[in-house]
């Protein structure tokens, strides 16, 4: 008999080959893994969100309006430069889980570089007067 007809009659039998005491299946627990990575998606949609609504209050207080064409497009420009900076300073790591000053900190730079970023891309496509 092989080892796999022999497992396939000891859980049909509920014997144990080692002990002869029945095993027990309980729910798995979420692996940290996922957690983690959980909570690295939580810190990106948080991000995205806390962007959008700064500029949406921005543009709110300059305009006295929300819906803006220009308020819309810049923060719609300036989302994937965030994200694209965000990724490459390693906002988004343990470390950034574990502390929060170290998780503040790249985000403030990534911010910068993409500010940085989006008005030199402005310059160059001649529509920095619109920004």
């Amino acid at each position: 008999m092989t080892t796999l007809e022999q497992d396939k009659t000891t859980q049909t039998t509920g014997e144990s080959s080692s002990s002869g005491a029945r095993r027990m299946k309980l729910p798995l627990a979420p692996s940290l893994e996922r957690r983690r990575l959980q909570s690295y998606l939580l810190l990106i949609v948080l991000d995205c969100l806390a962007v959008a609504a700064a500029f949406v209050f921005v543009e709110y207080l300059y305009f006295g309006e929300i819906s803006s064409a220009s308020g819309d497009q810049q923060w719609m420009f300036l989302l994937p430069l965030y994200l694209t900076a965000a990724l490459s300073a390693k906002t988004y790591s343990i470390r950034a889980l574990t502390s929060l000053r170290f998780s503040q900190n790249r985000a403030i730079q990534a911010l910068l570089g993409a500010f940085t970023l989006m008005l030199f891309v402005a310059f160059f496509a001649k529509s920095s007067a619109q920004y």
